[in-house]
């Protein structure tokens, strides 16, 4: 004990005059990264708009790498929430990769329908319902959306459902692999939207650590096996049974990253998630970035509104 107050009055005594500190082993312990991560995450998050942009990336590949992700029998496993790298493709040996490396862009509003689009496809999102223009004309997705069908799904190593979720979709409605705009439209059907993705963070992630980048709040941490094997998409292909009803074992792990502005706004949100399998190895990254938090205005035309099954100015 003497030892100890005298470790203290050396250090202190050390110090500048008018400039006494406790030493950082005596002073009161940092709130713990993972409560902070949660508490800035919720209140960032009922914000009632936003702006977003989604890149996705996909590398990797093995055995039948060319197939697409997730399928199921007769007819795709449907694209799964969030995945721009979507659901897998019908036919005997599975289906196209897809547009794997793509830029989403979206506009949310509380209460309205979510505006959504990539390349020259324009779409709106209401629930589970999203309709499209085409040639002038809103349409809704055709009832095969990709075209799946055959014996058995595609395969891959994120499947069932795209890099960012876990299947939202099933059978041969939302299944099938497909290119163009069939994949388009499961994937924008299926995107998980950024404050989805952060509901409930806290049972997400583990091993969270917080820093500071040019002024910004950064905190990382890595997916637990469930959320891994959700975002990732290895669960709902695994659910659906994988080509010939028989899914490999595919090991998933990933991590998630969130920026916070000095205002403690959301600037971005990183999901990273590697999966590893018979169908070879992928990393697939989903790069969210976000603005115009409380200021972003949606108005969809009373047609596109029509589709959804909403009556113009009762939503």
């Amino acid at each position: 004990m003497v030892h100890a107050g005298l470790t203290l009055v050396l250090a202190l005594a050390c110090q500048a005059p008018g400039k006494l500190e406790r030493p950082e082993s005596l002073a009161a312990p940092k709130q713990d990264a993972a409560k902070d991560l949660k508490e800035k995450v919720e209140k960032a998050v009922a914000v009632k708009s936003y702006t977003f942009e989604l890149k996705s990336e996909r590398e990797g590949g093995g055995n039948n790498a060319g197939g697409g992700a997730g399928g199921g029998a007769g007819g795709g496993a449907g694209s799964g929430r969030g995945g721009a790298s979507g659901a897998g493709g019908g036919g005997n040996r599975g289906g196209s990769r897809g547009d794997s490396n793509a830029t989403t862009l979206g506009k949310y509003v509380d209460g309205q329908p979510v505006e959504l689009k990539r390349g020259d496809l324009l779409a709106y999102r209401k629930g589970d319902k999203l309709t499209y223009l085409k040639n002038g004309n809103w349409e809704l997705p055709p009832d095969n959306s990709g075209g799946g069908a055959g014996n058995s799904g595609g395969g891959g190593a994120n499947g069932g459902g795209g890099a960012n979720g876990g299947g939202r979709g099933g059978g041969g409605r939302r299944g099938g692999g497909g290119g163009g705009e069939g994949w388009t439209l499961m994937a924008l059907g299926g995107l998980k939207l950024p404050h989805e993705l952060l509901a409930g963070i806290d049972a997400k992630v583990t091993d969270v650590k917080a820093s500071e980048e040019a002024g910004r709040h950064v905190y990382v941490g890595n997916l637990t096996k469930e959320s891994a094997e959700d975002l990732s998409g290895s669960r709902r292909f695994r659910d659906v049974g994988g080509p010939g009803g028989n899914a490999p074992e595919i090991k998933a792990s990933g991590t998630l990253r969130v920026v916070f502005t000095k205002d403690d706004r959301i600037d971005s949100v990183v999901v990273v998630t590697k999966t590893s399998s018979s169908f070879g190895d992928f990393t697939t990254t989903q790069t969210y970035s976000l603005k115009d938090a409380g200021t972003t205005k949606v108005e969809p035309p009373k047609e596109a509104l029509a589709k959804l099954g909403i009556t113009a100015g009762s939503h």
